[in-house]
Protein backbone atom coordinates (compact mmCIF):
# COMPACT_ATOMS: atom_id res chain seq x y z
CA UNK A 1 0.00 0.00 0.00
CA UNK A 2 1.58 3.44 -0.83
CA UNK A 3 2.24 5.93 1.85
CA UNK A 4 -0.11 8.55 0.92
CA UNK A 5 -3.22 6.08 0.83
CA UNK A 6 -6.21 6.51 2.84
CA UNK A 7 -5.86 4.27 6.16
CA UNK A 8 -8.62 1.57 5.99
CA UNK A 9 -10.72 0.69 8.90
CA UNK A 10 -9.54 -2.56 10.53
CA UNK A 11 -13.19 -3.40 10.59
CA UNK A 12 -13.70 -3.19 6.67
CA UNK A 13 -11.00 -6.22 6.83
CA UNK A 14 -12.97 -7.99 9.58
CA UNK A 15 -14.99 -11.41 8.35
CA UNK A 16 -17.60 -13.50 9.70
CA UNK A 17 -14.74 -17.13 10.01
CA UNK A 18 -12.44 -14.72 12.34
CA UNK A 19 -14.98 -13.56 14.31
CA UNK A 20 -16.07 -17.15 15.71
CA UNK A 21 -12.24 -17.23 16.81
CA UNK A 22 -12.17 -15.18 20.31
CA UNK A 23 -10.38 -16.46 22.93
CA UNK A 24 -10.65 -15.32 26.69
CA UNK A 25 -7.54 -13.58 26.58
CA UNK A 26 -8.38 -10.56 24.51
CA UNK A 27 -10.59 -7.10 25.26
CA UNK A 28 -13.72 -9.09 24.66
CA UNK A 29 -17.14 -8.53 26.44
CA UNK A 30 -18.67 -12.03 27.86
CA UNK A 31 -22.41 -11.52 26.81
CA UNK A 32 -25.01 -13.96 27.44
CA UNK A 33 -28.22 -14.07 24.50
CA UNK A 34 -31.67 -15.08 25.60
CA UNK A 35 -34.36 -16.11 23.29
CA UNK A 36 -37.34 -14.59 23.98
CA UNK A 37 -40.63 -16.78 24.58
CA UNK A 38 -37.58 -19.75 23.75
CA UNK A 39 -34.91 -21.87 25.00
CA UNK A 40 -32.18 -20.72 22.74
CA UNK A 41 -29.98 -19.16 24.95
CA UNK A 42 -26.42 -18.96 24.51
CA UNK A 43 -23.15 -17.38 26.39
CA UNK A 44 -20.69 -15.89 23.67
CA UNK A 45 -17.42 -14.04 23.78
CA UNK A 46 -17.74 -10.55 21.44
CA UNK A 47 -15.23 -7.90 20.67
CA UNK A 48 -16.36 -4.19 20.97
CA UNK A 49 -16.66 -3.21 17.74
CA UNK A 50 -18.72 -5.89 16.32
CA UNK A 51 -22.07 -4.31 15.06
CA UNK A 52 -25.49 -5.82 15.29
CA UNK A 53 -25.46 -6.84 12.55
CA UNK A 54 -22.26 -9.35 12.82
CA UNK A 55 -23.82 -10.92 16.12
CA UNK A 56 -26.75 -11.82 14.63
CA UNK A 57 -24.52 -13.78 11.84
CA UNK A 58 -22.78 -15.40 15.27
CA UNK A 59 -26.04 -16.99 15.95
CA UNK A 60 -27.10 -17.80 13.18
CA UNK A 61 -23.97 -19.74 13.15
CA UNK A 62 -23.36 -20.88 16.76
CA UNK A 63 -26.56 -21.92 17.40
CA UNK A 64 -27.22 -23.68 13.80
CA UNK A 65 -30.57 -21.53 12.82
CA UNK A 66 -31.89 -22.38 9.70
CA UNK A 67 -31.00 -21.39 6.14
CA UNK A 68 -33.80 -19.81 5.72
CA UNK A 69 -32.93 -17.44 8.44
CA UNK A 70 -31.25 -14.37 7.81
CA UNK A 71 -29.51 -11.57 9.13
CA UNK A 72 -32.67 -9.52 8.94
CA UNK A 73 -35.14 -11.71 9.94
CA UNK A 74 -33.30 -11.49 13.71
CA UNK A 75 -33.74 -8.97 16.59
CA UNK A 76 -31.74 -7.55 19.54
CA UNK A 77 -32.87 -6.43 22.39
CA UNK A 78 -30.95 -4.00 25.18
CA UNK A 79 -32.93 -2.83 28.09
CA UNK A 80 -36.43 -3.36 25.99
CA UNK A 81 -34.46 -1.30 23.03
CA UNK A 82 -34.10 -2.80 19.30
CA UNK A 83 -30.79 -2.27 18.35
CA UNK A 84 -29.79 -1.41 14.95
CA UNK A 85 -27.53 -3.26 12.34
CA UNK A 86 -25.28 0.00 12.03
CA UNK A 87 -24.89 0.27 15.70
CA UNK A 88 -21.20 -0.84 17.68
CA UNK A 89 -21.92 -2.93 20.53
CA UNK A 90 -19.74 -1.00 22.60
CA UNK A 91 -22.08 1.98 22.13
CA UNK A 92 -24.40 -0.14 25.12
CA UNK A 93 -21.79 -2.58 26.45
CA UNK A 94 -18.47 -1.65 28.42
CA UNK A 95 -15.40 -3.35 27.73
CA UNK A 96 -13.49 -4.56 30.69
CA UNK A 97 -10.88 -2.76 31.47
CA UNK A 98 -7.26 -4.02 31.91
CA UNK A 99 -7.24 -4.10 35.43
CA UNK A 100 -10.21 -5.57 35.13
CA UNK A 101 -9.06 -8.55 33.47
CA UNK A 102 -7.82 -10.70 36.48
CA UNK A 103 -10.95 -9.98 38.13
CA UNK A 104 -14.50 -12.04 37.60
CA UNK A 105 -15.80 -10.38 33.86
CA UNK A 106 -19.24 -8.60 34.23
CA UNK A 107 -21.69 -10.83 31.93
CA UNK A 108 -23.95 -8.56 30.08
CA UNK A 109 -27.38 -9.69 28.64
CA UNK A 110 -29.03 -9.43 25.22
CA UNK A 111 -32.29 -10.62 24.81
CA UNK A 112 -33.11 -11.50 20.62
CA UNK A 113 -36.03 -13.41 18.84
CA UNK A 114 -36.82 -14.29 15.06
CA UNK A 115 -39.84 -12.22 13.07
CA UNK A 116 -42.44 -13.75 12.59
CA UNK A 117 -42.67 -14.25 9.27
CA UNK A 118 -46.35 -12.83 9.00
CA UNK A 119 -47.21 -12.23 12.32
CA UNK A 120 -51.13 -11.37 12.61
CA UNK A 121 -51.75 -10.21 16.05
CA UNK A 122 -49.21 -11.30 18.77
CA UNK A 123 -47.69 -9.96 22.08
CA UNK A 124 -44.16 -10.76 23.44
CA UNK A 125 -42.11 -10.08 27.06
CA UNK A 126 -39.06 -8.22 26.34
CA UNK A 127 -37.48 -9.48 29.63
CA UNK A 128 -38.50 -12.84 30.94
CA UNK A 129 -37.94 -12.10 34.77
CA UNK A 130 -38.92 -8.17 34.76
CA UNK A 131 -42.53 -9.31 35.54
CA UNK A 132 -44.61 -10.56 38.43
CA UNK A 133 -45.79 -14.09 38.08
CA UNK A 134 -49.47 -13.09 37.92
CA UNK A 135 -48.76 -10.88 35.10
CA UNK A 136 -48.18 -13.77 33.31
CA UNK A 137 -51.92 -14.52 33.32
CA UNK A 138 -52.57 -11.07 31.67
CA UNK A 139 -50.12 -12.01 28.63
CA UNK A 140 -52.24 -15.02 28.23
CA UNK A 141 -55.48 -13.25 28.18
CA UNK A 142 -53.93 -10.57 25.42
CA UNK A 143 -52.90 -13.55 22.99
CA UNK A 144 -56.27 -15.19 23.25
CA UNK A 145 -58.10 -11.98 22.78
CA UNK A 146 -56.16 -11.22 19.77
CA UNK A 147 -56.73 -15.23 18.29
CA UNK A 148 -59.86 -14.84 18.65
CA UNK A 149 -59.72 -11.00 16.90
CA UNK A 150 -60.29 -9.05 19.52
CA UNK A 151 -58.88 -5.51 18.67
CA UNK A 152 -57.26 -2.78 20.68
CA UNK A 153 -59.11 0.58 21.08
CA UNK A 154 -57.43 3.61 20.61
CA UNK A 155 -57.94 5.73 23.80
CA UNK A 156 -59.90 8.64 23.45
CA UNK A 157 -57.46 11.10 25.19
CA UNK A 158 -54.02 11.70 24.76
CA UNK A 159 -51.15 12.63 22.78
CA UNK A 160 -49.54 10.02 22.42
CA UNK A 161 -50.89 6.36 21.25
CA UNK A 162 -52.31 4.31 24.12
CA UNK A 163 -54.06 1.34 23.44
CA UNK A 164 -56.75 -0.14 25.84
CA UNK A 165 -56.26 -4.24 25.69
CA UNK A 166 -58.95 -6.82 26.29
CA UNK A 167 -59.12 -10.30 27.32
CA UNK A 168 -61.03 -13.14 25.70
CA UNK A 169 -64.08 -12.02 27.84
CA UNK A 170 -64.03 -8.21 25.97
CA UNK A 171 -63.00 -6.97 29.39
CA UNK A 172 -60.11 -4.67 29.34
CA UNK A 173 -56.88 -6.49 31.21
CA UNK A 174 -54.27 -3.72 30.49
CA UNK A 175 -52.82 -0.64 28.76
CA UNK A 176 -50.43 -0.57 26.04
CA UNK A 177 -47.73 2.67 24.56
CA UNK A 178 -46.01 1.87 21.81
CA UNK A 179 -42.46 4.14 22.22
CA UNK A 180 -42.93 4.82 18.17
CA UNK A 181 -46.62 6.29 18.77
CA UNK A 182 -45.38 8.77 21.42
CA UNK A 183 -46.22 12.63 20.90
CA UNK A 184 -43.77 13.47 18.46
CA UNK A 185 -42.77 9.79 17.45
CA UNK A 186 -43.04 8.89 13.75
CA UNK A 187 -46.03 6.85 14.11
CA UNK A 188 -48.02 9.30 16.45
CA UNK A 189 -51.81 8.44 15.90
CA UNK A 190 -53.14 12.20 16.59
CA UNK A 191 -51.03 13.99 14.17
CA UNK A 192 -47.84 14.91 16.21
CA UNK A 193 -45.55 12.92 14.05
CA UNK A 194 -41.72 13.48 14.22
CA UNK A 195 -38.29 11.81 14.38
CA UNK A 196 -37.29 9.50 17.21
CA UNK A 197 -35.67 11.10 20.39
CA UNK A 198 -36.72 15.41 19.53
CA UNK A 199 -38.00 17.79 22.10
CA UNK A 200 -41.37 17.57 22.41
CA UNK A 201 -44.52 19.21 24.35
CA UNK A 202 -42.28 19.27 27.63
CA UNK A 203 -38.06 19.90 28.02
CA UNK A 204 -36.04 17.45 29.31
CA UNK A 205 -37.98 14.08 27.96
CA UNK A 206 -37.59 13.31 24.29
CA UNK A 207 -40.28 11.73 21.89
CA UNK A 208 -39.74 7.65 22.38
CA UNK A 209 -38.46 8.03 26.00
CA UNK A 210 -41.64 7.91 27.52
CA UNK A 211 -42.35 4.03 27.31
CA UNK A 212 -38.73 3.33 29.49
CA UNK A 213 -39.90 5.78 32.14
CA UNK A 214 -43.37 3.89 32.94
CA UNK A 215 -41.17 1.18 33.78
CA UNK A 216 -38.77 3.18 35.62
CA UNK A 217 -41.88 4.45 37.82
CA UNK A 218 -43.36 1.24 38.48
CA UNK A 219 -39.71 0.11 39.40
CA UNK A 220 -38.37 2.38 41.64
CA UNK A 221 -42.15 2.45 43.47
CA UNK A 222 -42.14 -1.49 43.66
CA UNK A 223 -38.50 -1.86 45.28
CA UNK A 224 -40.03 -0.09 48.18
CA UNK A 225 -43.26 -2.43 48.62
CA UNK A 226 -45.28 -0.13 46.06
CA UNK A 227 -45.75 2.11 48.37
CA UNK A 228 -47.01 4.74 45.91
CA UNK A 229 -49.74 2.12 44.51
CA UNK A 230 -48.31 2.56 41.13
CA UNK A 231 -49.41 -0.20 38.72
CA UNK A 232 -47.19 -3.41 37.21
CA UNK A 233 -45.73 -1.97 34.48
CA UNK A 234 -43.42 -3.79 31.91
CA UNK A 235 -41.60 -3.49 28.63
CA UNK A 236 -43.21 -6.26 25.79
CA UNK A 237 -43.21 -6.17 22.27
CA UNK A 238 -46.85 -6.27 20.25
CA UNK A 239 -47.95 -6.15 17.06
CA UNK A 240 -51.63 -5.94 15.49
CA UNK A 241 -53.32 -4.49 12.27
CA UNK A 242 -54.90 -1.95 14.85
CA UNK A 243 -51.89 -0.54 15.96
CA UNK A 244 -51.07 2.53 13.80
CA UNK A 245 -48.34 0.69 11.47
CA UNK A 246 -47.80 3.31 8.82
CA UNK A 247 -46.05 7.04 9.10
CA UNK A 248 -47.18 10.01 7.52
CA UNK A 249 -43.58 10.54 7.34
CA UNK A 250 -42.09 10.94 3.97
CA UNK A 251 -38.56 9.44 5.18
CA UNK A 252 -40.50 6.22 6.65
CA UNK A 253 -40.39 3.68 4.86
CA UNK A 254 -43.99 1.56 5.43
CA UNK A 255 -43.78 -1.66 4.99
CA UNK A 256 -46.79 -3.54 4.12
CA UNK A 257 -46.13 -6.37 6.55
CA UNK A 258 -47.39 -5.50 10.58
CA UNK A 259 -45.16 -3.81 12.04
CA UNK A 260 -43.79 -5.34 16.09
CA UNK A 261 -43.82 -2.15 18.30
CA UNK A 262 -41.46 -1.69 22.00
CA UNK A 263 -43.39 -0.38 24.06
CA UNK A 264 -45.31 -0.65 27.85
CA UNK A 265 -47.75 -2.30 29.13
CA UNK A 266 -49.29 -1.82 32.57
CA UNK A 267 -51.78 -3.60 34.45
CA UNK A 268 -55.38 -2.21 33.96
CA UNK A 269 -57.02 -0.67 37.12
CA UNK A 270 -60.98 -1.39 36.94
CA UNK A 271 -61.42 3.00 37.73
CA UNK A 272 -64.53 5.01 36.39
CA UNK A 273 -63.30 8.11 37.89
CA UNK A 274 -60.23 10.55 38.17
CA UNK A 275 -59.50 13.03 40.83
CA UNK A 276 -60.90 15.68 38.66
CA UNK A 277 -64.58 14.79 39.34
CA UNK A 278 -64.23 14.99 43.48
CA UNK A 279 -63.39 17.23 46.30
CA UNK A 280 -60.17 16.90 47.32
CA UNK A 281 -60.97 16.58 50.63
CA UNK A 282 -62.31 13.39 50.35
CA UNK A 283 -58.97 12.04 49.73
CA UNK A 284 -57.46 10.59 52.19
CA UNK A 285 -53.86 12.29 53.96
CA UNK A 286 -51.68 8.72 52.98
CA UNK A 287 -52.88 9.00 49.53
CA UNK A 288 -52.15 12.27 49.04
CA UNK A 289 -48.29 11.74 50.29
CA UNK A 290 -47.89 8.46 48.78
CA UNK A 291 -48.31 10.47 45.20
CA UNK A 292 -46.48 13.52 46.26
CA UNK A 293 -43.53 11.70 47.51
CA UNK A 294 -43.06 9.47 44.07
CA UNK A 295 -43.68 13.07 42.15
CA UNK A 296 -41.10 14.95 44.13
CA UNK A 297 -38.41 11.76 43.91
CA UNK A 298 -39.19 11.50 40.34
CA UNK A 299 -39.84 15.18 39.21
CA UNK A 300 -43.05 14.35 37.44
CA UNK A 301 -43.50 17.04 35.10
CA UNK A 302 -47.41 16.38 34.36
CA UNK A 303 -49.44 15.22 37.68
CA UNK A 304 -52.74 16.66 36.19
CA UNK A 305 -55.98 15.61 37.45
CA UNK A 306 -56.70 13.02 34.89
CA UNK A 307 -53.90 10.75 35.83
CA UNK A 308 -54.97 10.23 39.22
CA UNK A 309 -57.37 7.32 39.23
CA UNK A 310 -59.97 7.32 42.03
CA UNK A 311 -61.40 3.87 42.96
CA UNK A 312 -64.14 3.43 45.35
CA UNK A 313 -63.47 1.63 48.76
CA UNK A 314 -66.48 -0.13 49.83
CA UNK A 315 -65.51 -1.07 53.29
CA UNK A 316 -62.41 -1.08 55.76
CA UNK A 317 -62.04 -4.52 55.02
CA UNK A 318 -61.64 -3.66 51.20
CA UNK A 319 -59.33 -1.14 52.29
CA UNK A 320 -57.00 -4.18 53.64
CA UNK A 321 -58.09 -6.22 50.65
CA UNK A 322 -55.58 -3.36 48.60
CA UNK A 323 -53.31 -3.12 51.29
CA UNK A 324 -52.39 -6.27 51.33
CA UNK A 325 -52.32 -6.42 47.56
CA UNK A 326 -50.22 -4.10 46.67
CA UNK A 327 -47.47 -4.10 49.46
CA UNK A 328 -47.72 -8.20 49.75
CA UNK A 329 -47.91 -8.30 53.52
CA UNK A 330 -50.84 -10.41 55.34
CA UNK A 331 -49.51 -9.81 59.04
CA UNK A 332 -49.58 -7.47 61.88
CA UNK A 333 -51.95 -5.10 60.25
CA UNK A 334 -55.15 -4.63 61.83
CA UNK A 335 -58.16 -2.41 61.13
CA UNK A 336 -56.99 -0.02 63.00
CA UNK A 337 -53.78 0.45 61.21
CA UNK A 338 -56.06 0.75 57.99
CA UNK A 339 -57.86 3.28 59.22
CA UNK A 340 -54.96 5.78 60.19
CA UNK A 341 -54.30 5.09 56.81
CA UNK A 342 -57.37 6.21 54.83
CA UNK A 343 -57.81 9.28 57.43
CA UNK A 344 -59.20 12.56 55.35
CA UNK A 345 -58.06 16.36 56.53
CA UNK A 346 -61.47 16.47 57.85
CA UNK A 347 -60.68 13.66 60.29
CA UNK A 348 -63.12 11.30 58.77
CA UNK A 349 -62.09 7.52 56.78
CA UNK A 350 -62.10 8.10 52.96
CA UNK A 351 -64.49 6.21 51.12
CA UNK A 352 -61.95 6.34 47.81
CA UNK A 353 -58.08 5.24 46.75
CA UNK A 354 -55.88 7.16 44.17
CA UNK A 355 -53.93 4.90 41.80
CA UNK A 356 -51.24 7.36 39.93
CA UNK A 357 -50.54 6.24 36.29
CA UNK A 358 -49.19 7.81 33.13
CA UNK A 359 -45.19 8.44 33.97
CA UNK A 360 -44.37 9.24 30.38
CA UNK A 361 -43.25 12.71 32.00
CA UNK A 362 -41.00 11.68 34.67
CA UNK A 363 -37.01 12.00 35.45
CA UNK A 364 -36.09 14.57 32.58
CA UNK A 365 -32.52 16.66 32.51
CA UNK A 366 -34.15 19.98 33.06
CA UNK A 367 -35.96 20.21 36.22
CA UNK A 368 -38.05 22.60 35.01
CA UNK A 369 -41.69 21.26 36.79
CA UNK A 370 -44.16 24.32 38.05
CA UNK A 371 -46.65 24.49 40.91
CA UNK A 372 -49.25 24.12 38.23
CA UNK A 373 -47.93 20.50 37.04
CA UNK A 374 -49.00 18.97 40.54
CA UNK A 375 -52.46 18.92 41.26
CA UNK A 376 -52.56 17.90 44.39
CA UNK A 377 -49.78 21.02 45.54
CA UNK A 378 -52.42 23.11 46.95
CA UNK A 379 -54.57 20.43 48.76
CA UNK A 380 -54.57 20.67 52.28
CA UNK A 381 -53.46 17.02 52.66
CA UNK A 382 -49.79 18.25 51.84
CA UNK A 383 -49.24 20.42 54.65
CA UNK A 384 -50.51 18.08 56.91
CA UNK A 385 -46.52 16.74 58.68
CA UNK A 386 -45.14 12.91 57.67
CA UNK A 387 -46.44 10.38 59.89
CA UNK A 388 -43.72 7.91 61.45
CA UNK A 389 -44.27 5.09 58.74
CA UNK A 390 -43.75 7.73 55.71
CA UNK A 391 -40.80 9.24 57.20
CA UNK A 392 -39.62 5.49 57.65
CA UNK A 393 -40.27 4.72 54.03
CA UNK A 394 -38.57 7.95 52.77
CA UNK A 395 -35.49 7.68 55.04
CA UNK A 396 -35.40 3.44 53.28
CA UNK A 397 -34.75 5.15 49.84
CA UNK A 398 -31.46 4.51 48.26
CA UNK A 399 -31.27 6.49 45.64
CA UNK A 400 -27.62 5.03 44.53
CA UNK A 401 -29.03 1.39 44.32
CA UNK A 402 -31.91 2.51 42.36
CA UNK A 403 -29.88 4.29 40.09
CA UNK A 404 -28.04 1.38 39.71
CA UNK A 405 -31.19 -1.03 39.28
CA UNK A 406 -32.74 1.66 36.70
CA UNK A 407 -29.55 1.40 34.72
CA UNK A 408 -29.38 -2.21 34.77
CA UNK A 409 -32.94 -2.60 33.37
CA UNK A 410 -33.32 0.32 30.66
CA UNK A 411 -31.90 3.03 28.92
CA UNK A 412 -32.25 6.26 30.34
CA UNK A 413 -29.42 8.92 30.06
CA UNK A 414 -27.29 9.67 32.96
CA UNK A 415 -28.62 13.11 33.42
CA UNK A 416 -31.94 12.04 33.80
CA UNK A 417 -30.75 9.38 36.43
CA UNK A 418 -29.14 12.42 38.33
CA UNK A 419 -32.63 13.73 38.39
CA UNK A 420 -33.74 11.10 40.25
CA UNK A 421 -30.95 10.78 42.63
CA UNK A 422 -31.21 14.57 43.58
CA UNK A 423 -34.84 14.98 43.99
CA UNK A 424 -34.47 12.00 46.91
CA UNK A 425 -31.59 13.51 48.69
CA UNK A 426 -34.05 16.81 48.63
CA UNK A 427 -37.05 14.68 50.04
CA UNK A 428 -34.74 12.98 52.46
CA UNK A 429 -33.61 16.37 53.84
CA UNK A 430 -36.58 17.98 53.84
CA UNK A 431 -38.06 15.21 56.14
CA UNK A 432 -35.36 15.29 58.16
CA UNK A 433 -35.65 19.40 59.10
CA UNK A 434 -39.38 18.40 59.34
CA UNK A 435 -40.99 20.10 56.39
CA UNK A 436 -44.20 18.92 55.22
CA UNK A 437 -44.78 17.54 51.38
CA UNK A 438 -45.74 21.41 50.82
CA UNK A 439 -42.94 23.08 51.93
CA UNK A 440 -40.58 20.34 50.10
CA UNK A 441 -42.46 20.72 46.36
CA UNK A 442 -42.66 24.51 46.79
CA UNK A 443 -37.99 24.45 47.07
CA UNK A 444 -38.37 21.91 43.87
CA UNK A 445 -41.35 23.97 41.80
CA UNK A 446 -41.08 26.97 40.33
CA UNK A 447 -43.82 29.21 41.23
CA UNK A 448 -42.91 31.41 37.92
CA UNK A 449 -42.98 29.07 35.04
CA UNK A 450 -40.04 31.53 33.66
CA UNK A 451 -38.21 31.89 37.04
CA UNK A 452 -36.02 28.97 38.13
CA UNK A 453 -37.11 27.04 41.48
CA UNK A 454 -34.88 26.65 43.98
CA UNK A 455 -33.81 23.43 43.66
CA UNK A 456 -32.75 24.14 40.29
CA UNK A 457 -30.72 27.31 41.59
CA UNK A 458 -28.78 24.96 43.85
CA UNK A 459 -27.67 22.28 41.39
CA UNK A 460 -26.40 24.84 39.09
CA UNK A 461 -24.54 26.82 41.82
CA UNK A 462 -23.03 23.06 43.17
CA UNK A 463 -21.68 22.59 39.45
CA UNK A 464 -20.31 26.04 39.32
CA UNK A 465 -18.34 25.09 42.13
Amino acid sequence: MASNSLPMSQQMYFSTHNALRVNGENDVISTLFYEINGNRHISLLIFPFYDVQMLKRLLIKKLNLPGTVKVNDIIIFYKGIKLPNYRIISTYLDSPSRGEKKKKKKINKLYWAIKDINPNASIRVVDNKGHPPFFENILNDIKLAFKKNISPKLTMDGTGGTYLLFNAKKKVCSVFKPLDEEAFAPFNPRGYEGKMYQEGFRQGVLSGEGASREIAAYILDNTYNNFSSVPCTIMVEACNPHFNNKSKLKYIYNENTLKWKCGSLQEFIDSKETVGNYDCRQFSVRDTHKIGILDIRVMNLDRNDGNILVSPLKSIKDSCNQFFYRTNKSFGITEEDILKRIITIDKKPSRYSLIPIDHGLILPHIMNVSEMDLVWFDWPQTKVPFDNEELEVIFTFDPDKDAEKIRNKLVIREDCIRTMRVCTRLLQIGARMHLNLHEIAKISTRQNFDIESILENLVRDSIVQ
